[in-house]
């Protein structure tokens, strides 16, 4: 018979055969795991809004105001006063996509949604000052936000004029914070991560011949994205959440909105389920929105 072969460590004794197997024993642990835990962090987009608003003058009847013709107001471009100015094309975005017709989602009942807003939007405001040769007008209006939160008399009317219209909207980012942490890790290793954004941001509206301000909200927009594989929370959804709530404020007339809601598109292939192949010219906007629950007072 031959004898049993053993297998001994440095120092000549035969190692345990159970310290063989451990290193199979805890790979097979480790993927048992991750397959628990990773069914348990589906990917998802979690998303919250709270606002309060203020009316400082009557408004007869803000629905014709928005869907007046020819158009009653007009939305500047927003102006970033503590965050990066490059991300003022992405509360933009969310600006046009609150005032589309087919994506109100946190607002409007859906046989509201047929009104076509016809507000002059941000970037024919841009345009038509570059046409008329006024676009340092126009900057020089959105440069007296701040301090005070208060736009120049003279510059909302030089705007109202050129645009041809009696009310703009302002809009304002004021913060933006991002941040990320590892739900599940292991060896060094995140194998599940959380990722989260906040963004505080104002809506006004102001007369524009005489200047003064008719109504305001503001608001905070949260967003929480979890994944196995980790990602970063995508900023224009949270834009679009808060913007979107902040319209409907204005519209509806509430003093404070409480939002919640959550997006199952997979976030790591299209977080706001944007549509598309569309022609370059086309703004193509979300029209499968989430259906929260709100609470409005």
């Amino acid at each position: 018979m031959r004898p049993r072969r053993t297998v001994e460590d440095a120092t000549g004794y035969p190692l345990d055969p159970m310290l063989r197997k451990t290193p199979a024993a805890l790979c097979c642990f480790v993927l048992g795991l991750l397959s628990l835990t990773g069914g348990c962090a589906r990917a998802s987009l979690e998303i919250g809004v709270t606002t309060r608003a203020e009316t400082y003058f009557p408004i007869a009847d803000r629905l014709d105001l928005l869907t007046g013709n020819p158009p009653r107001c007009a939305v500047i471009p927003t102006i970033m006063t503590s965050t990066s100015a490059g991300r003022g094309i992405a509360a933009d975005f969310a600006i046009d996509k609150a005032m589309a017709e087919d994506h109100r989602p946190f607002t409007l009942v859906p046989q509201d949604k047929a009104e076509v807003f016809t507000v002059v939007t941000n970037d024919t405001v841009l345009n038509r000052s570059i046409e008329e040769g006024r676009l340092d007008t126009l900057r020089s209006l959105m440069s007296t936000t701040q301090p005070g939160n208060c736009i120049e008399p003279k510059f909302a009317s030089e705007i109202g004029e050129i645009l041809d219209v009696e009310y703009l909207f302002v809009p304002q980012v004021a913060a933006m914070n991002t941040d990320n942490a590892g739900r599940f890790t292991f060896a060094g290793l995140t194998f599940i991560r959380t990722g989260w954004i906040s963004v505080e941001g104002t809506l006004q509206l102001w007369h524009a011949p005489s200047g003064r301000l008719v109504w305001q909200s503001t608001g905070e927009g949260s967003l929480t994205a979890e994944n196995v594989v980790g990602i970063s929370p995508p900023t224009q959804a949270a834009l679009d959440a808060l913007f979107s709530t902040l319209v409907g404020d204005f519209l509806t007339g509430r003093s404070a909105s409480v939002v919640s809601g959550k997006v199952n598109a997979p976030p790591s292939a299209n977080p706001t389920g944007t549509t598309t192949g569309s022609p370059p010219s086309e703004k193509v906007l979300n029209t499968a929105p989430p259906n929260p629950e709100s609470s409005d007072s």
